[in-house]
């Protein structure tokens, strides 16, 4: 599994944000879900864009996700990120 692409800006750069859709990917889990997590003690806080959808800064959703998400189920795992040793592994 790799890691979602966050939204992009007009000039082609990575904002750095997950939309809803986003974070549901990212978690592998439905976007139902995702407003369900939001609402525990710990999840990352979202922040509403100018558009008024909420959004959530990526980095934060990926350490929470690796502090919390990923060793709480066996069946969970953690999804290979662009940039990273296993994603070069996983390449080669």
């Amino acid at each position: 599994m790799t890691t979602p692409p966050d939204e992009i800006d007009s000039s082609g750069q990575s904002t750095g944000r997950f939309r809803l859709a986003d974070v549901a990917r990212h978690l592998g889990v439905t976007k139902q879900s995702v407003h369900q997590l939001a609402a525990e003690r710990g999840f990352p806080m979202s922040a509403a864009g100018g558009d008024g959808l909420r959004w959530w800064d990526r980095t934060a959703i990926e350490h929470w996700a690796d502090r919390e998400w990923w060793g709480s189920k066996p069946w969970r795992t953690t999804p290979v990120r662009e940039g990273t040793l296993a994603s070069f592994r996983a390449s080669t």
